[in-house]
């Protein structure tokens, strides 16, 4: 996955985020320094509303195969969609469409 997070890719000042997976992508939103309060994670969350919860990335305590929210664990294939800044970086659905 090659995706800017703004604009159309074509401003060097925007940052690209290259991750697959979600782990990766939360990886590279840390690693490059960007604001974690910018990027909203959605994840599959059984009796919410609509099976979804929505938390920040500040929130989450990552992990190599689960992360943690609060006290509890969620495995990394529960993420259904990460959005930066008003832009979805990742979404579990277009992946498995194989649109990213």
């Amino acid at each position: 996955m090659y995706v800017p997070a703004q604009g159309d890719g074509d401003d060097p000042a925007v940052p690209l985020i290259r991750g697959r997976h979600p782990r990766q992508v939360l990886n590279e939103i840390r690693w490059r320094g960007l604001d974690l309060t910018l990027a909203q994670v959605e994840i599959v969350h059984r009796g919410a509303p609509n099976d979804t919860i929505t938390v920040r990335a500040d929130q989450i305590v990552p992990g190599r195969s689960f992360f943690q929210v609060g006290e509890t664990e969620i495995p990394y294939h529960r993420i259904k969609k990460i959005v930066y800044d008003g832009r979805t970086i990742f979404s579990r659905a277009e992946l498995e469409r194989g649109r990213l």
